[in-house]
């Protein structure tokens, strides 16, 4: 399905990213969950995964299509390869051209012991946004 932020309305509110993986010029994320407010109705999506397309190249403005930001003791920028080792609780999400921006918690097992710090994430995209998941009866 299409996602379109300024048509339909749809939440990632509460939800929980477990993997964030670059296919190329896209960007695959998995979810715990997703909302999907249409025709009246309500629809809850259990496990989906959000692609954006066609993710902007911006290293030359020595920036990435994917800015991921822990608010530790000091700010640090992760890379895509880092983020696997967090989950991500989203609180607060936006929409704008060609950007999408999250806020939220971010999770991590250091040394056994469960630590979350505060994290954004911004991804800059040119194409489209889809929500797929798996149909069940």
């Amino acid at each position: 399905m299409i996602l379109k932020p300024y048509r339909e309305v749809f939440s990632l509110h509460d939800s929980k990213i477990f993997a964030i993986n670059r296919r190329g010029c896209d960007l695959e994320i998995s979810l715990s969950s997703m909302v999907i407010f249409e025709n009246g109705k309500t629809f809850v999506i259990d496990n989906p995964k959000i692609i954006c397309h066609d993710l902007i190249d911006i290293k030359a403005n020595m920036d990435y299509p994917v800015r991921i930001i822990v608010f530790e003791k000091e700010d640090k920028n992760l890379t895509i390869d880092e983020f696997k080792d967090y989950t991500f609780d989203i609180i607060e999400e936006a929409y704008g051209p060609n950007l999408i921006h999250f806020y939220g918690i971010g999770n991590i097992c250091k040394d056994g012991i469960p630590t979350a710090f505060d994290m954004t994430i911004d991804i800059f995209y040119r194409g489209e946004i889809e929500a797929t998941w798996d149909m069940k009866d």
